[in-house]
């Protein structure tokens, strides 16, 4: 958020705290034009921890060229990134994202860097950075920034332009771009026929969606509410959903019959009863306190995808987020979208190795299990990735 500085400006009173930092203060004392007193033995500063003798071959700035994930290499300027990092001979490490800055300290052993967890070592003239199964190479040239044009909406479209089998190639939110695959939307398909499309959202079918042409745009109804579906002048079809936009590209012609598809089908806002996962043993009396887990909004604070940690932020602002209420109802909010009420239960759950007390949340008869975890709660979302939630604050 920004707010436009105040017109009328105060004189600044002096800081006595940066004048004086060897003063002890607290509430007591007032930082204005009073003095106070300084302490008849005032404690010593702590000196800095003792800097690493970082190579010089690694001093200097580094920028981002490519991102390798599961063998895949991406190019940063594809994905609107622009990342440098400065190693400083003090051991002071600067990292820029797209302008968000942040320092941190390396560690030195057996000619490679460590900094916070990731290793930087030195291979063919290039600076390779690694965490959690992902690699950043950097150079010591600065790419230029590419800004790919976002091409037209096709004015001329019609229904019949739309129809066709369309394949996820990326996804972009908050300034930045990921292959579908490294955003886990890899191999998701839209297949459009006339009044009604299915689709695949991160591996989970959605079949028998209506849809409807709207002068050049295809609404479709996508969890009570309408989604634009555009043609671009490159032949690319863009789908907006909230803070994201998923591009595809055709790959297939509709099914020639059309309507030999399965007829649409509404989600309602009171899904089947189906049984949740039953639990593997008799019932008894559950592990999990249901009063210590209901009426509390969890939220996400991180994800796991493809070898690759995301924090919340990397989500673009997408709320995953759900309150387990007492009456066995859940409110599910995913990608930003909250969803028809479900339905939950305590039981049995699979975990590697075999299975724990959790949680079941009947997800159209599809269970989506959550494990307790010493934050809160972790959810394979249907082997896309691993999303761990904490509480946030009650929900009562």
């Amino acid at each position: 958020m920004t707010c436009d500085p105040c017109a009328h400006t105060l004189p600044a009173r002096p800081d006595a705290a940066a004048l004086a930092p060897h003063l002890a203060l607290d509430g007591t004392v007032e930082t204005g034009a009073q003095t106070p007193e300084q302490p008849a033995n005032p404690a010593p500063v702590e000196a800095p921890a003792p800097a690493a003798e970082v190579p010089a071959e690694f001093l200097g700035t580094w920028y981002g060229v490519t991102m390798s994930m599961d063998g895949e290499d991406y190019p940063l300027a594809d994905m609107g990134l622009q990342i440098a990092i400065t190693f400083h001979d003090d051991g002071t490490v600067d990292l820029d994202m797209n302008g968000e800055r942040d320092t941190a300290v390396c560690t030195v052993q057996d000619g490679a860097l460590s900094v916070d967890g990731a290793s930087a070592v030195l291979e063919g003239g290039r600076l390779l950075y690694s965490e959690d199964g992902s690699t950043l190479a950097l150079s010591r040239e600065q790419p230029e920034a590419a800004v790919p044009a976002e091409a037209p909406v096709d004015e001329t479209a019609t229904l019949a332009d739309f129809c066709g089998i369309w394949t996820a190639v990326s996804v972009s939110s908050d300034g930045m771009t990921l292959p579908a695959e490294a955003a886990g939307m890899g191999g998701d398909t839209l297949t459009i026929s006339g009044d009604h499309c299915d689709m695949t959202l991160s591996g989970m079918p959605l079949d028998g969606l209506p849809c409807r042409i709207d002068g050049c745009t295809l609404l479709l109804a996508f969890l009570d509410s309408d989604c634009a579906l555009t043609l671009r002048a490159d032949g690319t079809l863009a789908f907006a959903m909230d803070d994201a936009v998923v591009r595809y590209e055709r790959t297939g012609d509709a099914p020639e019959d059309g309507g030999a598809a399965e007829a649409p089908v509404e989600i309602s806002a009171a899904p089947a009863e189906a049984p949740v996962e039953a639990p593997s043993a008799p019932a008894a009396v559950p592990a999990i306190d249901p009063a210590a887990i209901t009426e509390r909004r969890y939220v996400m604070t991180d994800a796991d995808m493809q070898g690759f940690n995301m924090t919340a932020a990397m989500f673009g602002g997408m709320e995953y987020s759900f309150v387990l209420h007492d009456d066995g109802t859940v409110n599910f909010v995913l990608s930003g979208t909250a969803l028809p009420t479900l339905r939950w239960a305590l039981g049995k759950v699979p975990v590697e190795g075999g299975e724990t007390d959790g949680v079941a949340i009947d997800y159209y008869g599809q269970p989506l299990n959550l494990v307790p975890t010493e934050a809160g709660f972790d959810l394979n979302y249907f082997d896309t990735m691993l999303i761990h939630f904490a509480p946030e604050a009650s929900a009562r």
